[in-house]
Order: structure tokens, then sequence, then C-alpha cells
């Protein structure tokens, strides 16, 4: 284990924190993974896509933070998140771009990089509407290629389309108005070849709403459902999901894999594979998302050194600056825009191989793992949150629940009991232990359950940045807590991300040995509501479960589509029903009370272990202050290519006076 001080030496808070023993990698991979909102303000999304009023916990829980918050802006720490009218129209931005993907058609991904890079320019029949300013997004729907919608009854959706919505005016789609039949042919591909399919389509998955889409006519899709689905509405509007392309793809009159022609605001308009992805302005953008600038360069580097030289030297117009730097590359620079983003909705773990025999079947080897985490360690060290307190930032962390991000509020059970106090369903003092670190408890468990110290087995996770630079020192930390006090021998392997993780951890259903520290659906953005969350994640089918072995992968994924028998942990069948209850609930009220019962109800099963980092705490970002607007658009769930970015304009004297 040379090399992995976490492993090799007993360590502090105090000693961590302080002397940076790690050589810490920070949050560089933050924005990349997803720049999702959610904030303390808000509750989380209900099953409409609305929100329902705070409660007396929430508003006492944020009181705290605004309070920080304020003053921080006072003192000139955070950037005031203004409306700048344009004075200056046009210019190239210099972006960046951190992984880029191995294509870019998103209805035929196997990972999320596909959507993530072509949501610049496809877009979805309905977007979660922005927040502006101090004003986050709250989750609400609105219109998107759909201007309005009406149900005829519970299980029918009737979708109007926007007639001024155009294709990419460049050959083979020339301008071509968007039509119905854009939208069935895409729907048909989605349900065949997504890997996200088997979440909205009835005809992938029993449990999945969605039965068709059909065209009344050239303005009107309709679409029917296997039964009533809260979350509809939200669940189109997810842009990992459900993205609309032209029939010109469909029919391959270009290569989507390599092209993209959409109706958003942007086109690719280059891509020199490893060198850059050259974003321009689309002459056929609509509405508000018509963008003030002609657009993006956004060369590809993965180191992260020199992304931040590029930074500072003003190269780079927006930063993907560890949270470890983030107070020294201001102080080196005064003049940056600082913005603090609100906790974010994703919560990733550790996942177990299930395979019949495994000793992971017994749920007091799983809450022993789970007892030798130092959540609160881990937010503090890769997060630096002791140097932002000493020097007056405003600070907010959390530990995330039981499959629930800490992101999504009310929803979320505190494992602290600090937040959200006034709900009935709470965790008990015993169940919060196993939140937090107790070598010694977790010797007994591991008696118990007959596992001899130190205790062999692999531990997997990918140590390149397609979760960014700090997913893998993460890893090591997490190895060095197993380790440290002679519970676990650990033996860590890196697989690869495309032809190995992905096929046979991320959706390998528990078809593995040992444990996976492993990233999970959404990213920063989590997904649009809780719901969908836990049926993706934590029902026995669902299509990034990591709760049930199923012998040769999930079923769901494009690979493995027929299903086959699951041999799932204790309790997998009162969990699978719940789930399946919350999400066939419409009272919002009801929802949320099921939601964080669950949580309750499953702690101790302990299925897969929630970790500390990422997305627990209030992440900083920086931006250099020529590019007015960055920070005012404020997106729900990774819209930003499309309603931040279009809203964004180049102060170019200003520029000049700061760059020359």
């Amino acid at each position: 284990m040379a090399g992995n001080y976490w492993s090799r030496k007993r360590f502090s808070r105090r000693a961590v924190v302080r002397g940076g023993a790690l050589g810490l990698a920070g949050l560089g991979g933050a924005a990349l993974i997803g720049c999702g909102s959610g904030d303390e303000e808000e509750v989380a999304a209900t099953s409409s896509g609305s929100s329902s009023s705070s409660s007396a916990a929430t508003a006492a829980a944020t009181q705290a933070l605004q309070q920080q918050q304020a003053a921080a802006s006072e003192a000139g720490i955070l950037t005031s998140r203004q409306y700048h009218e344009p004075q200056t129209l046009g210019g190239i931005f210099k972006g960046i771009t951190q992984a880029e993907p191995e294509q870019v058609d998103p209805l035929q991904a196997t990972s999320y990089k596909a959507a993530y890079y072509s949501r610049w320019a496809y877009q979805t029949l309905l977007e979660f509407e922005p927040g502006e300013g101090d004003n986050t997004a709250k989750g609400n729907v609105q219109g998107g290629l759909a201007e309005s919608w009406e149900f005829a009854d519970s299980t029918k959706l009737i979708l109007n389309l926007r007639k001024d919505a155009k294709w990419d005016p460049r050959p083979p789609t020339e301008s071509r108005p968007f039509v119905a039949e854009d939208v069935v042919q895409s729907w048909n591909k989605f349900k065949e070849l997504s890997n996200s399919a088997a979440d909205l389509s009835h005809e992938r998955s029993k449990d999945a709403a969605i039965t068709d889409m059909t065209a009344i006519d050239d303005h009107t899709v309709q679409i029917d459902m296997a039964f009533t689905f809260g979350d509809i509405l939200a669940a189109i509007a997810y842009q990992r999901w459900f993205m609309i392309q032209p029939q010109e793809a469909i029919a391959e009159k270009y290569n989507p894999r390599d092209d993209i022609r959409g109706t958003g605001p942007w086109m690719l308009d280059k891509w020199d594979r490893s060198v850059a992805m050259h974003w321009r302005a689309s002459p056929n953008a609509w509405g508000i998302n018509k963008p003030k600038m002609d657009g993006f360069d956004n060369p590809v580097i993965d180191e992260y050194a020199q992304r931040q030289a590029q930074f500072k030297s003003g190269q780079l117009w927006w930063s993907q600056t560890r949270q470890e730097d983030i107070i020294s590359t201001k102080e080196e620079i005064p003049e940056l825009d600082v913005w603090q983003e609100p906790v974010q909705k994703g919560n990733w773990g550790i996942a177990f191989g299930l395979r019949p025999g495994s000793i992971w079947r017994d749920q007091r080897a799983r809450q022993a793992l789970s007892m030798l985490i130092d959540r609160e360690l881990i937010n503090d060290t890769f997060y630096d949150l002791t140097a932002f307190r000493d020097k007056g930032w405003p600070t907010k962390a959390r530990i995330h629940g039981m499959g629930i991000s800490s992101g999504y509020n009310d929803y979320w059970v505190d494992p602290k009991a600090e937040e959200f106090m006034d709900y009935a369903q709470q965790y008990s003092d015993a169940q919060r232990q196993l939140y937090f670190r107790n070598p010694d408890e977790a010797a007994k468990l591991m008696s118990a359950a007959g596992m001899e110290m130190p205790y062999e087995m692999p531990m997997r996770w990918i140590a390149t940045t397609e979760y960014g630079t700090t997913f893998p020192r993460v890893g090591e930390a997490y190895q060095g807590f197993f380790e440290q006090d002679g519970h676990f021998k650990i033996t860590a392997e890196h697989p690869d991300y495309k032809t190995d993780y992905l096929p046979h951890y991320y959706y390998g259903s528990g078809d593995f040995d040992g444990v996976i520290w492993a990233a999970k659906q959404g990213g920063a953005g989590g997904l649009p509501f809780v719901s969908q969350t836990m049926f993706a994640d934590l029902y026995s089918q669902g299509t990034r479960q990591h709760i049930a072995y199923t012998p040769g992968g999930n079923q769901h994924k494009n690979e493995y589509k027929n299903p086959v028998e699951v041999n799932a942990i204790e309790g997998t069948t009162a969990s699978d029903d719940a789930i399946l209850a919350i999400r066939g609930e419409t009272d919002q009220e009801t929802q949320l009370a099921m939601i964080r019962q669950w949580q309750v109800d499953n702690v101790e099963r302990m299925p897969c272990i929630p970790a500390g980092w990422p997305y627990a705490v209030a992440p900083y970002a920086l931006s250099w202050p020529f590019t007015k607007n960055w920070g005012w658009r404020r997106d729900h769930l990774e819209y930003e290519e499309q309603q931040r970015f279009s809203q964004v304009w180049i102060d170019e004297p200003l520029r000049k006076q700061l760059l020359g």
C-alpha cells in the first residue's frame, strides 16, 4: 500500500485538516460531474415538479448560513448575483473540457458524458425553471420544446409543441421546423437503445410508466402511461434521459455519435478529438435562451495544474479550482468573482458484491464497514472547511442519509439530528451511530458476522478523471479508514472506466467480489425527484441498483435486456414495495413522509453505504469578472449550457483592463 498515506499512518482530524498530509486533490471535477441546484432555502421538488413552503425547521437551519453569506458579500468575499444588461455582444468565451466524451449521441449513450456534452444543443420537451439572482431554482417545470401541456386523464398527457423551434441550419436539417414526428422517432430510439430507458419505458420495465408517444398532428404529442405517474413532468424535463433528436439523426443522415444537429442555443461547430470542442451560437435559437456571445472554445485539459495555471493567466475564464486552492487563488487575484453553490443532490457511496456466499449479504458486515468511515473528516479534508472558516468564509456541511442526498433537504433524514427535526420520521440514537466512525463497535459486528480481522478483500474504483480529480483520492481515503485499525486488508484495483467499470461494476448489480467506491446516477444534479432516485438506485430491479445480485449484470442495460432472477438481500421485498408505493403517490406531503420513513426503516439494512464526499458541502467556484451574468442564472439539474451560459456576455473593456 505504498503511496497511500491513509493506509500507512494513523491520523487525526487536526493532522489531516491542518497538515494537508495527503497532498490533497480537490474538487476540480465537480463542474464536470454536474452543477445541479437545490438550496437550503427550498424544499426538494414535489411530485409535480413544484416546491412546498419551507418548514420552520428549514428556515431555522438556513438562517445562520444566510447571515454568513450576507456578511461575506458585505466583506467582498462573495460576488453579488446581479443581472448586468449587455453592453457588448459577440465574442468567444474561453471555457474548458476536462474529460471529453467517447461520443455525443445521448439516446444511445452508455455513460453520462454523452448527455452532458450534447445538452449544449439537444433539448427536452419540458425544462426546469431557472432561478435568478438570489432566488435559486426550485424544481418547477416550464415549457421547453413543448410550450404547454394538459392531462386528458391521469394516464394521458397531451403536449403542445412550439411552432418557432427549428433545427440546426446546416445540412442535413437545414433549419427544418421541429415537429411531432421528431419526438416519436426519438422516443422509439430511446426506448430501444438508451441505458436509461427502463426509467421511463414500460416496454423496458414493467415498473416504468410510459407505454407510448404518438403524434396527434405536427404540433401535438400524446404520452400514454400504464399507471398514474405523478412525476411525469419532471421526468421528461430531465436532460440525462429523453432528449429530442431530429429524424435525420435517427435515419443516420449524419453521424450522431460524432456530430450534433439540435434545436438549442449552441451548435457543435468543430470537435478536434483530444484537443477541443468548439461551440457556436445558433441563429435558430428561440426564446430567452438566445446567446449573447458568438460561442465557446473549450480545450480538453485533463491535468489540473495546467488548468489552474491557464485560469490564473486568463487563458480560461471560469474555474474548476479545487476547494483547497480557492482561497489562495482569490487572494492572488482579488478581482476574481466568487460564487457559493448550494448543497447538491448527488449521493455516491460504497456498494457491495452480493454473489451467493458473500459476507456482504450479512447486514452486520455492511454496518461494520459504514462505522469505519469518518464522514465529517472527509468533508473537512476534501472541502478544506477549516481554512474557509478561519478566513470568515461561510460554510455548510451535512452528512448524507440512507440512499437520499442531503441536498434534497426536507426529504432527507439528518444523521446528526440538527436539521428538519420537526418531522415525525427520525433515526433513533442507535441508528445514527451507524454513520459515525467507531472502530471498536465495527470489530464487534465483524466478529458477530464471522469475519476474521484483517479481512482480505478487493476494493475497486476508477483512477481516471471521469468523476473528477478528487474521486480517486477519496477512494484512497476510504481504503485508509478500512485498514487503519487492522479491520481489513485491501487489494485496491482500478478498472478501466469504459470497458470494465461500467459493464462489470456500475451496472454489475452485485455480480462482483468485494466492494466498489462508485458514483450514483445524476451526479451533482441528482435526479429530478427523490422517488426516481430511489427507483433507479435502491429498487431491486432498478437501472443502477447495487442492492441485489443479478447474474450477468443489470437486466436493463443494453447488453442485458431480458430480466433475470434477482437474488436480493434481506428486507428487499418490503423495500421494493415501499419504493413502488412512493412512486405512485401523488400527494406531496404524504410522499415526503413515506420517503423519510423508508430511510428510517432501511438504515440498519445498510443496502449501500452513503459516502461523505461529494455533494454534502456547499462548494465554491471562481470566474473572471468580465464574464458578466455568470452567476445570475441558477439552473436546476444541469441546464447551465442552455439557461445560464446563453445569458453571459463579455465585458471587453474590463477584460482588456485586467488581462491586457
